[in-house]
This record gives structure tokens, C-alpha cells and sequence, in this order.
């Protein structure tokens, strides 16, 4: 994995300088060979390590002759930045891939870097657009990361509350639109929710969403599936596992267990 030097400078040089892993919640950049350097400048508080084993960094320059430039976005991808600092791709969803937008003029005609689709250098253009923050990651590097309070319940099943999908630096919830109660139970390891009223509640907003709000979706198994903007979102799920629901009569102070 990549050692970075939090430096505050580093040196890319082509794939094969340096390995990408993340281990023990550190990042660095072991540099064997440099055929072709690129600079890169950046502050060491603008790399964060994600508890989903993403990279995101902010403020990032290049390095050329005696000038800092920036990262044109027009022209260039989050991937290819990415790729650039050697990790296989960015994260997309709305908020983890930022830029500066300019007024479409660029009146002081501002050079911007250019990136092939390897990451590496492929001249400059002029762009009023700039790239300020990728959200980067490997393949078989990124994990599924969940933050949830469980409750234990007497039939078996469990309740889930105060649910947020930690992907990059943010915290989302799942969204109510798109996303089944049973799929957001399959996420977090069960077979299946209980859809009993008030077993499964969700926020319900104004239609508008005027904060353009991004939702995670997942797929039939529970798999992350993109994410979209939705108003409405997931704040409990009741789930069990196979058969281990039994249903409790409960008489007086008295319980009993009827079936399975």
C-alpha cells in the first residue's frame, strides 16, 4: 500500500515506484525507483484515512518548472486523479468528489494539469474548474462499513436503530425510496426484517430536499448499488436470521413461547 510522506511533498513515479497498501491505519510511500516523477504537493492534514479503508485527499497541486498547478476537472476525471496518486478509483457519490466551479470566464487565463486515463501527465489546458478533493481506493481494499445500535428483542429478531453507511469521509443513511426493509436487514447480516406497523420506520421528509440530500441504495442482497438523492430515509429496522423468530404470547407477567 501506499506510503505517503506527510511532508508535505512527495514524488510519483511510474506504476511500478512504488506499491499502494493500507495497513494499521497508515498510509506510506515506499519509492524503489522513479523513471518519470511527477511532483505533488499537499499538506499532510489534507489525507485522511476512511474507515472504509478510502483515501481523501484535498488540496492537491502538481508540481511543474517553477509554478503550482492545479488539477483542471473539465477535461480530467476522479479516477484519473486517482490513478495519479496510484489507487485503481474514486469514489463518486455526491459530496466525496468536490471541485471548485468557477464563473465559466477564467479571466487570468489560469493553466490547469491535464491526465491521461493511466493518471499520468498529458499537458495543460485552461480551465476555470479545478479539482479540490478526490475520495480514492483499491479494489480489493475497500470494506462495507456500518454504524448501528442493535437491541436484542425476546422473539429472536433484533432492532436496529440510529443506521449510517460509512463510505469516504461522510456518513449516509439508506435511503427509504429505493431500498426494502428486507434489503437493509440483508446489509447487516440478516435473512429477513419483520414488516409488522412500527417494526419498520422511516424519516419521512417534504418531497423537496432542498439540501440534495445523497441516500445509499443497495441491491437484492444488501449490497452497496449506488446512491442517489432521496428525501426519505431508514431510522429502524426490525431483522432476524432464518427461523430463530418465535412467537411470545404474553399473559399477565407471564410469557410463553408458542412456535417457531
Amino acid at each position: 500500500m501506499k506510503n505517503y510522506l506527510l511532508s508535505g511533498l512527495i514524488l510519483l513515479g511510474s506504476l511500478s515506484a512504488f506499491s499502494n497498501t493500507i495497513e494499521g491505519g497508515e498510509i506510506s510511500l515506499a519509492i524503489d525507483s522513479i523513471k518519470r516523477s511527477i511532483p505533488i504537493d499537499f499538506q499532510s492534514e489534507s489525507i485522511k484515512i476512511n474507515p472504509d479503508n478510502s483515501v481523501s485527499f484535498s488540496d492537491i497541486s502538481i508540481l511543474r518548472g517553477d509554478k503550482a498547478y492545479r488539477i483542471g476537472h473539465d477535461n480530467n476525471t476522479s479516477k484519473e486523479v486517482c490513478k495519479l496518486l496510484e489507487f485503481d478509483d474514486s469514489l463518486t457519490d455526491i459530496g466525496l468528489t468536490y471541485f471548485f466551479e468557477g464563473n465559466g470566464r477564467n479571466r487570468n487565463n489560469q493553466a490547469r494539469i491535464d491526465l491521461d486515463s493511466t493518471g499520468h501527465y498529458a499537458g495543460t489546458s485552461i480551465d476555470d474548474d479545478y479539482y479540490t478533493k478526490v475520495t480514492c481506493y483499491n479494489y480489493s481494499e475497500l470494506k462495507t462499513v456500518v454504524d448501528y445500535t442493535e437491541k436484542s428483542n425476546p422473539d429472536g429478531s433484533s432492532t436496529i436503530t440510529n443506521i449510517q453507511y460509512l463510505r469516504g469521509d461522510k456518513a449516509y443513511r439508506i435511503g427509504h425510496d429505493n431500498n426494502t426493509s428486507k434489503e437493509v436487514c440483508k446489509l447487516l447480516e440478516f435473512d429477513d426484517s419483520l414488516t409488522d406497523p412500527g417494526l419498520t420506520y422511516f424519516f419521512e421528509g417534504n418531497g423537496r430536499n432542498h439540501n440534495n440530500q445523497t441516500r445509499i441504495n443497495l441491491d437484492s442482497n444488501g449490497h452497496y448499488a449506488g446512491s442517489s438523492i432521496d428525501d426519505d430515509y431508514y431510522t429502524k429496522v426490525t431483522c432476524y436470521l432464518g427461523s430463530d423468530v418465535s412467537l411470545i404470547v404474553k399473559i399477565g407477567n407471564d410469557r410463553f413461547r408458542m412456535y417457531k
